[in-house]
């Protein structure tokens, strides 16, 4: 029972990174009553939801855990320590574009998949100097 549950578990990683790849190849359709060369709103909106998204995740999160870490004592082991820390400063995961696909909302799982992705691309360094400084503040 155990391995097969495991086997069907296996396939949830492929699927979603399908399913993404489809949402972000998708051509987000625009309102008809716009002019030819008009900005629609997603366009107008996406940098302002891409900054936010970024200082939350980025910037607010990990010095929230590192305030955090030294008053918790759940947090002793180095691991434990840096597991948190890790949690606070990676990008939201692409569920939720799994989740507006299955409700049928195309559109805006493609502008979710758009929006991820810039969010992933603006974390790389962030993430990296991240770990860099969690790695010594949990005493790994």
């Amino acid at each position: 029972m155990f391995s097969a549950l495991q086997t069907l578990g296996s396939g949830y990683s492929p699927a979603a990174v399908l399913i993404l790849a489809g949402s972000l190849a998708r051509k987000v359709e625009t309102p008809t009553s716009s002019a030819p060369g008009e900005v629609s709103s997603l366009q107008l909106r996406m940098p302002r939801l891409v900054i936010a998204i970024s200082i939350c995740r980025f910037i607010i999160l990990p010095l929230l855990a590192i305030l955090v870490i030294p008053r918790v004592s759940v947090f002793n082991t180095p691991f434990i320590k840096l597991a948190v820390l890790l949690e606070a400063i990676m990008p939201p995961a692409q569920n939720s574009t799994l989740i507006l696909n299955l409700e049928k909302k195309p559109d805006a799982a493609a502008s979710m998949a758009r929006i991820l992705l810039v969010v992933y691309l603006v974390g790389a360094i962030p993430m990296s100097i991240g770990l860099t400084y969690f790695l010594g503040f949990a005493g790994v």
